[in-house]
């Protein structure tokens, strides 16, 4: 359970991952080998796509706590999430319709600035294709009697469990001022990106676990919403850092690959949460876990 690091001087060095730190995220144990894994579960010829992971999502302002799956696949509720990022996005998606039910954007943007599609370069409504002049990203666009806009700004957060996979969490529009504020704050700490051998830059988020959790606001319109919190849980030691950047790396590649159809798997027709989830006096669900196993009260569960 040794990794090479690379140390301030840029000598290389070899360290021992904590089997504490492997135990909780087997996926990051060197001796693991994903691909060769795929091959024996998916067999000749079988892909692996962003479609096959679990998507979580902020929950309606009438449940009090995420909705993740436990060991069986059954969504369970949670107070927090924690795990750490391996990879980021930033994107925008349009719909014509208030129902994507799955299907792909009418008007998408990957990098925040270009849209492609109905309201990209060459559009009648917006001919230069930027997002800063576009009509749907205009607030109230959605004409729903908020500020919401049309064109949905989101951060994807893929994030690493006790799976061998991430699960994408989507940030949404109303999210995102925490996300920013939080994105800020390790501006402030200088907390960097890991530089890689091809000579690119993982997010500073790689260098973190975090913890994400929820907490209820209210519109101008006097509706009610939940939004997420950010926290850093723990700051990975150098030697994590350098197994999370490799296996991010790789993280990397599967969303490169498949990067036109990001939207529609992100608002692909998942199942609304369960609302007969038993809560307490306190308004916390009775039976919450964590993505590690464990209970609030701390009773293992499915390990």
């Amino acid at each position: 359970m040794s990794t090479e690091i690379t140390t301030r001087e840029g000598r290389a060095e070899v360290a021992t991952l904590p089997p504490a730190f492997v135990e909780k995220y087997p996926a990051l144990d060197v001796d693991v080998d994903i691909q060769e894994l795929l091959a024996e579960t998916m067999g000749p010829g079988g892909d692996l796509n962003l479609g096959n992971l679990t998507r979580i999502k902020v929950p309606p302002a009438e449940f009090k706590s995420w909705m993740v799956p436990d060991d069986d696949g059954e969504s369970v509720p949670a107070k927090t999430v924690t795990g750490v990022p391996v990879a980021l996005i930033s994107r925008r998606s349009m719909w014509h319709s208030d129902v994507p039910s799955g299907s792909a954007p009418d008007c998408r943007s990957n990098d925040l600035e270009h849209g492609v599609g109905a309201f990209g370069e060459g559009s009648e409504r917006n001919p230069t294709g930027l997002c800063t002049d576009c009509p749907m990203a205009v607030r109230g666009s959605a004409n729903k009697g908020t500020q919401a806009s049309k064109c949905k700004e989101q951060r994807v957060i893929f994030l690493l469990t006790g799976d061998l996979l991430p699960v994408m969490v989507v940030i949404p529009p109303g999210s995102l001022p925490n996300f920013k504020s939080f994105a800020a704050f390790l501006f402030k700490k200088a907390v960097r990106g890991v530089k890689r051998g091809d000579g690119s830059v993982s997010s500073a988020w790689l260098r973190l676990e975090v913890e994400l959790g929820l907490e209820r606001d209210t519109n101008p319109a006097g509706q009610e919403y939940n939004k997420t919190t950010f926290k850093i849980a723990r700051r990975l030691e150098p030697v994590e850092v350098e197994r999370v950047s490799a296996y991010g790396q790789w993280v990397d590649g599967l969303i490169a690959a498949q990067e036109d159809a990001i939207g529609e798997i992100i608002e692909g027709g998942d199942a609304p949460p369960s609302v007969d989830v038993p809560f307490d006096a306190a308004g916390l669900p009775v039976d919450e876990v964590d993505l590690n196993g464990a209970t609030a009260g701390g009773r293992a569960k499915g390990r």
